[in-house]
């Protein structure tokens, strides 16, 4: 009989892929970004939801228009966040900061 895997293992497991997002992120390679999500993936953030259908979707002028608007360079977690699991599917709560120009607070599922 397999033996379930308990939440710390989950969670840890999850923020690994969290980690892996945010440094993609920070060297702007929106491939390994779509890397570490499932699609279709839904983005609940800033007062709005948006799907992205498939790998590719991610607006790629993205990183262009984060440096001009808000002379952004990188993000960093602020925190993460298991908020339900199944045997399936184990979500995460992610609330980040985008540094420097404004501090810009996204909080994401």
């Amino acid at each position: 009989m397999t033996k379930p895997i308990g939440m710390p293992e989950i969670e840890k497991a999850g923020r690994a892929v969290l980690d892996r997002f945010m440094a993609a992120l920070n060297i702007h390679d929106a491939d390994a970004m779509d890397a570490c999500m499932h699609f279709p993936h839904i983005r609940m953030a800033e007062c709005s939801v948006v799907v992205y259908e498939a790998p590719g979707d991610n607006p790629m002028d993205l990183f262009d228009r984060l440096k001009e608007q808000d002379n952004w360079h990188h993000s960093a977690w602020d925190d993460r966040e298991l908020i339900q699991r199944n045997d399936a599917k184990a979500p995460l709560a992610a609330q980040l900061h985008a540094l420097p120009g404004r501090w810009r607070c996204h909080r994401s599922v």
